[in-house]
């Protein structure tokens, strides 16, 4: 069996130049920043990781759906169950020669609940879930992905535990 250790660590930084008069010359410039998003997962940690899935998908006639509990992989490897676990992690990644955005959303049928996840061409997005969505399940194994763009490129990388 594979064993699966997720590194997270997310961070959005801005260093902004204060303008103007005011004298500060010894600290010309502001730190703008949110920290706490990090950590190290795995089998034994509170927020459980014990399966992940990536891929590098397209869209067809501008739609796809992932079904959570039958994620194929290539090669020797077998696909990804993930009947019992909870999503913990999701990373989404576009290109930029995509024309519309993509969004991931609650499947039509089966839907395992996610909300919305909208992301724009060139753009990325990372939502961790901290144990805070429900057990995949034969009526909750669905996310739907859709874009006015017929044929949108976009990677995926889903946590388990």
């Amino acid at each position: 069996m594979m064993g699966v250790t997720v590194h997270l660590n997310a961070l959005l930084e801005a260093v902004e130049t204060v303008p103007g008069p005011l004298d500060l010359a010894a600290n010309p410039s502001t730190r703008h920043r949110i920290t706490g998003c990090h950590g190290e997962f795995d089998a034994d940690s509170t927020v459980p990781a014990t399966k992940v899935w990536s891929d590098d998908r397209t869209l067809s006639a501008g739609a796809d759906t992932m079904d959570l509990t039958s994620l194929a992989r290539g090669g020797d490897l077998a696909a990804v169950d993930a009947t019992g676990l909870k999503l913990q992690g999701v990373k989404v990644a576009c290109p930029a020669t995509n024309t519309a955005d993509v969004l991931l959303t609650t499947g039509a049928a089966n839907g395992y609940t996610v909300g919305t996840v909208r992301v724009t061409p060139g753009g990325h997005h990372l939502t961790w879930f901290a144990d805070g969505l429900a057990d995949v399940a034969a009526d909750a194994k669905t996310i739907d992905v859709t874009s006015g763009d017929d044929d949108a490129a976009y990677k995926v990388l889903l946590v388990f535990g």
